[in-house]
């Protein structure tokens, strides 16, 4: 949301991540009602993600839901295919705050993809006008680009070999804000798909968090771990953790739905 009479919106979990709070995002890959965003906002999440790579949903769906984010104070962020630079660039000024890029293998993929999100001096993103980002209000060009550019988000995914290799020059990246880590796909690439405990990829982890330190970024966890034991979520945030992706519509729904099914048979049987 807005504060006062700023016409912008403001990204609420860029603002928790940089005062070292946890920012918790709910995945979004079935549903396509905005009111998705309003049980978001009623479960205790800060963003939301929109993902068009795994998920059913179109663009347009995807605005619609990133524009009722904006509205009840979610940052929404849309996860494009991998490349996807305009569809990047349509789900931006449709009211995204950020986009997660997935498959980012090296420095030049996070470069294309800042290219297509930011607007000059440090991308080529496309004007457009009366975006939802600043409630339809008119604006100097120059003030809109210079806000738009502070508030929006590339989320670079590590996840697969190439990309741990070259995680600190993905890091280095000016333009990239936030490492995002696809537990589930890094572990298949280093031949231990599912074993989110083990040493392989605690140290990987360790090396991705080291990366984003020092080049003053953020890191997100996403992927299989997420659902693990707590107290490795609490370790992993000790260590620098500012984020992370804590489920999706229809796993969440289907655990529920699972569970109320259990509780009804203990009661009668």
């Amino acid at each position: 949301m807005s504060e006062g009479n700023n016409p912008f919106v403001l990204n609420p979990a860029k603002q928790m991540m940089d005062t070292g709070k946890l920012s918790l995002m709910f995945s979004v890959r079935q549903t396509r009602s905005v009111d998705i965003a309003l049980v978001a906002k009623a479960a205790g999440y800060d963003s939301i993600y929109i993902d068009l790579e795994h998920g059913a949903l179109t663009v347009p769906e995807a605005g619609q839901i990133c524009v009722t984010a904006l509205a009840v104070g979610l940052s929404p962020f849309v996860r494009v295919p991998a490349g996807a630079t305009d569809a990047a660039g349509q789900v931006l000024d449709l009211g995204a705050m950020g986009i997660i890029a997935p498959h980012i293998s090296g420095p030049a993929d996070a470069e294309r993809m800042v290219d297509a999100c930011k607007y000059p001096p440090i991308g080529h993103r496309s004007n457009s006008s009366s975006l939802p980002q600043q409630w339809l209000a008119k604006l100097p060009l120059v003030e809109v680009q210079e806000r738009l550019n502070k508030e929006t988000m590339v989320l670079a995914m590590i996840e697969s070999r190439d990309g741990l290799e070259n995680v600190e020059a993905i890091a280095a990246v000016p333009g990239v804000d936030v490492l995002l880590v696809g537990t589930s796909d890094l572990s298949a690439e280093l031949g231990i798909p599912g074993q989110f405990g083990s040493d392989t990829i605690m140290k990987a982890l360790d090396r991705i968090i080291a990366a984003a330190k020092k080049h003053g970024k953020h890191v997100s966890l996403g992927g299989g771990i997420k659902g693990g034991s707590v107290s490795v979520l609490k370790t992993l945030c000790d260590k620098g953790i500012r984020q992370i992706s804590v489920g999706n519509d229809v796993g969440m729904l289907n655990a529920a739905m699972r569970q109320r099914v259990v509780e009804i048979n203990k009661l009668i049987s």
